[in-house]
């Protein structure tokens, strides 16, 4: 299995330049066909940024990059940057910060930001429109932090919630559905990263991804 992973990284690294260049050149080109060979072109070279993004991550080569952040600093700064998408979709969208001493972890700012903006992503994607979406950040004993995301959708099967964290992988009714099948992976690589664990319940009706995170003393 390792090796696979390699080859695979290895695949998407050799790809990316001729891809790029693929894209340089049709952009150029005019036409309807062209607008949708660009299109996929973007979605096959996000997929292979993806890939390499992990593989990078899951050799722990991020963590020379870890400095404290301020956890419920990030979940306003993503509340900013999401809550006019959601609104235009209709969706109520809240981010409650439960905790009355610091928030702080030792991490990757822009790693955090993706992490949480995957499974907003993974959210928007999964639930009915005009359903909620909410994120609520918590203090939980013996110095941890809870951040939970929560959505009012299908959910994902007990059975399957182990699996929807590897690579490519796509529950069943999502498989006619936009996506690569990277945005949980790349979640549970972070996550690991940063030496904290993920779980999947059920939100009743919807799905909740609970993280714990070490929390730290910046001073």
């Amino acid at each position: 299995m390792e090796g696979l992973r390699q080859v695979s990284a290895d695949i998407a690294h050799d790809l990316r330049t001729p891809l790029s260049r693929l894209r340089t050149t049709l952009e150029g080109m005019e036409g309807p066909a062209t607008k949708d060979a660009l299109e996929q072109l973007d979605s096959i070279i996000h997929v292979f940024h993806s890939i390499l993004q992990i593989a990078q991550i899951e050799a722990g080569s991020p963590r020379g990059r870890f400095a404290p952040i301020d956890l419920a600093v990030l979940c306003r700064t993503v509340e900013e940057l999401y809550q006019p998408i959601l609104e235009a979709d209709g969706r109520p969208f809240s981010v409650e910060i439960c905790a009355s001493a610091a928030t702080w972890v030792a991490g990757d700012r822009d790693l955090l930001m993706q992490m949480i903006a995957n499974l907003l992503d993974n959210a928007l994607r999964h639930t009915p429109p005009e359903t909620g979406i909410a994120i609520r950040l918590a203090h939980k004993p013996i110095g941890q932090l809870l951040l939970e995301v929560t959505d009012r959708g299908p959910g994902v099967p007990e059975a399957e919630r182990d699996k929807v964290f590897r690579r490519l992988y796509r529950l069943e009714r999502s498989r006619n559905s936009e996506g690569s099948g990277l945005g949980l992976c790349l979640v549970a690589a972070v996550v690991s990263l940063h030496r904290s664990t993920i779980r999947l319940s059920d939100n009743d009706p919807g799905l909740k991804v609970s993280i714990v995170l070490p929390a730290i003393d910046p001073g």
